[in-house]
């Protein structure tokens, strides 16, 4: 292969050459040889650089929504108004902290008098349970002091849960959303009355082809850009047993640790790795199409020869873009492969002579 700055200079005299044989038609230049001459000529003169595919991370590009590990909504579990609001929308709150308060009412006077009936049937159960052991009263009687004594404690029981549940207690650490009640407001049972999640950690939720999913596993790692451009790492916690029927994706959801309270329900890109592959690192001009509309990037051979290589882009970044497709090593035409086709011979000239060829060049003309 010609590798030198000073080929295109040949050229030049062998164009003059062939045009002299064409005018004096010397005789003793066979056709042969002017054929050759010919061909020589006409040959393109490309510009290419040397370079060798190094290890490159591939990526599954998804996009999603960033949602709270947990959300749920408290509702009221008995009747009552709204004594007192602890902790307002936005409030940082911690497993088991007082949010609500509902009034007492007559609920301590039930519960007195519950106890009462409660300790009035034990008495009577172990007296008519004594005289049964001695053999002064019958089975039936004990049975039903027994029963009489056990369901005045459910009472006892039920209304120690009603008082419970005048408090509206935080199920787990988090914010709270939305308080849908103010102080004097009557609840019934059922009624919603304030919203918490916890955002620590974040779980991103997006898609994945199915043609991908064998590349993912629980536990894997995977980063993920939200929309203020700050980028965290996550890790895999689920991926989902089925295909979506319609998609045909597999819901992943990724782990986010958030210590500093980022909200949730943004729109964010995960980028999973899946192996490392060869890849060549080039500008995105140099990427052409052939003629069945192929994506790809030419290169030359040793003989002088353009070859088509099809490519696939694995990753891309401001610079530029890692394509795989083209051999280990190879001489990639970064001038000129618009002017020829797979298959083509050409004068090829190396990027890294012309540079030696441009400093000879410029320290001559310092002698000078």
């Amino acid at each position: 292969m010609k590798t030198s700055l000073l080929t295109a200079t040949g050229l030049v005299g062998a164009i003059a050459i062939w045009m002299a044989i064409g005018m004096t038609g010397d005789k003793d230049t066979s056709s042969e040889q002017n054929n050759q001459l010919r061909h020589e000529v006409h040959e393109v003169v490309v510009e290419f650089k040397t370079q060798e595919a190094q290890p490159v991370t591939s990526y599954i590009v998804t996009y999603g929504d960033v949602m709270p590990n947990r959300e749920v909504t408290l509702r009221a579990e008995t009747a009552g108004s709204i004594e007192k609001v602890t902790l307002d929308e936005g409030a940082a709150v911690k497993a088991g902290n007082i949010i609500l308060q509902l009034d007492m009412k007559d609920r301590k006077a039930r519960l007195a008098k519950a106890e009462a009936k409660s300790f009035e049937m034990k008495q009577k159960y172990t007296a008519v349970r004594n005289l049964g052991e001695k053999g002064y009263t019958a089975k039936t009687k004990i049975d039903m002091a027994y029963s009489e004594y056990k369901s005045a404690l459910a009472d006892e029981e039920q209304i120690k849960v009603d008082i419970k549940n005048t408090s509206i207690k935080a199920p787990f650490a988090g914010i709270i959303s939305i308080q849908q009640i103010e102080i004097g407001d009557y609840v019934s049972v059922g009624d919603e009355l304030s919203t918490i999640i916890e955002n620590n950690p974040l779980i991103a939720t997006v898609p994945v082809p199915q043609q991908q999913i064998n590349a993912l596993m629980i536990g894997g790692m995977a980063q993920v850009e939200f929309t203020t451009g700050e980028k965290k790492e996550g890790t895999i916690r689920f991926i989902a047993p089925r295909a979506d029927s319609q998609t045909k994706t597999f819901r992943i959801e990724i782990a986010i640790s958030n210590p500093e309270g980022k909200p949730s329900g943004t729109s964010i890109i995960a980028k999973i790795p899946k192996r490392q592959v060869l890849a060549h690192f080039i500008s995105p001009g140099l990427l052409t199409l052939d003629q069945q509309g192929n994506v790809g990037v030419k290169s030359v051979t040793e003989e002088g020869l353009v070859a088509f290589h099809k490519t696939k882009i694995i990753s891309s970044i401001t610079e530029g873009i890692y394509v795989t497709g083209l051999p280990k090593r190879a001489n990639i035409i970064v001038t000129g492969q618009g002017f020829v086709s797979d298959g083509d011979k050409v004068t090829a000239v190396n990027t890294s002579d012309i540079k030696k060829a441009e400093n000879n060049l410029g320290n001559n003309h310092e002698h000078y």
